[in-house]
């Protein structure tokens, strides 16, 4: 996995959010489908 350098956010759901985007099949999942569709 690579270094995500989470340990410097304060807040842990920022650290959760950058270690999911930092995977571009993870954040692609999860823009998916959690955008409207009108912006996929």
């Amino acid at each position: 996995m690579p270094d995500t350098d989470t340990d410097n956010i304060a807040q842990p759901h920022d650290s959760f959010f950058k270690l999911l985007v930092s995977h571009p099949a993870r954040a692609g999942a999860l823009l998916w489908e959690h955008l409207p569709e009108e912006v996929t």
